[in-house]
């Protein structure tokens, strides 16, 4: 119990959402908007690898368990990532089944290392592995237009 309490108190937002982290379970929220799987990521900051791992093998099942092909990931409460969760990313969107990831809520910082490692559009990038959207509500209104 006293675990749990601590768990609560330590993973406690701002805005006073609770989320309870376990070893077990990764926090990520998900739901399903027309035909996009929205990944809501939970995590401040992706950096340990075991956390990373466990949030990839969550997403992967989610996409797989919702047959989803378009996946938006939803990233207005991480403020950090590292070299590991870029990977996570990435081989996420190497799924067969996923056609196209469009990442969200971007904080500066994070678009401008996806930008510098090219995995976002830019003046330079055309063609990168993830698109890009200002809002939650731009990138599903993104998922209207053509599949790529």
């Amino acid at each position: 119990m006293a675990t749990e309490i601590w768990n609560i108190l330590q993973s406690r937002p701002a805005h006073g959402e609770v989320t309870v982290r376990t070893a077990d379970t990764p926090s990520i929220r998900t739901e399903t908007c027309g035909a996009a799987l929205v990944i809501t990521i939970l995590e401040e900051q992706l950096r340990d690898v075991s956390l990373v791992s466990k949030l990839q093998a969550a997403m992967a099942e989610a996409v797989k368990k919702q047959s989803a092909t378009v996946i938006v990931i939803d990233l207005h409460r991480t403020l950090f990532i590292g070299s590991i969760g870029f990977l996570a990313f990435l081989s996420l969107r190497r799924l067969p089944e996923v056609k196209r990831m469009i990442l969200c809520n971007l904080a500066p910082q994070i678009r401008d290392l996806f930008e510098i490692c090219k995995l976002i559009p830019s003046e330079s990038v055309i063609d990168a592995p993830f698109e890009v959207a200002n809002t939650l509500s731009l990138a599903l209104a993104m998922n209207a237009g053509p599949e790529q």
